[in-house]
């Protein structure tokens, strides 16, 4: 190989996969909690529409691999859907109108190895926000409290 080859080989490697072009490529790259559950295409959709580019989820897998994991928020609540990719995590819900739309994002130690197993286990409470949320020029912007001691990073 050239150096130009072999670079664009290491690049690529551990790259994130083509934009998926429907459902059924988005499972392939996307491990669904519970194990056995079938999402229905809206909220693959839903996810899709809001991710620019690729979906952020690496070819390979391991620790780092995509998952849509199945969550209950509140009791009273319809059962929302947690989307991890490699950067970010955001929570999705039924829209009133049909549909799914997305809630907005988890903040902190996303991917801690006891964070993820956590959240697929449902093993996690609701807390109320340490801090106000803020509106600035119209916008709400949520304060979002520093890493804990001894955070994983």
């Amino acid at each position: 190989r050239t150096g130009a080859e072999a670079a664009l080989a290491r690049e690529s490697r551990y790259g994130a996969a083509p934009r998926p072009s429907g459902p059924a490529e988005f499972l392939r790259l996307v491990d669904v909690l519970p194990e056995g559950r079938t999402p229905p295409d809206a909220l693959i959709e839903a996810i899709l529409g809001a991710q620019a580019g690729d979906i952020g989820c690496p070819q390979g897998g391991g620790d780092r691999r995509c998952a849509l994991i199945f969550v209950r928020v509140a009791p009273d609540a319809p059962e929302a859907a947690v989307f991890y990719d490699r950067f970010r995590a955001r929570v999705y819900a039924p829209a009133p109108e049909g549909g799914w739309r997305s809630l907005g994002r988890l903040e902190g130690d996303l991917h801690c190895p006891e964070v993820r197993a956590a959240l697929a286990a449902g093993a996690f409470a609701p807390e109320p926000p340490a801090l106000p949320n803020l509106r600035l020029g119209g916008r709400v912007l949520a304060l979002v409290p520093g890493g804990e001691p001894g955070a994983c990073r």
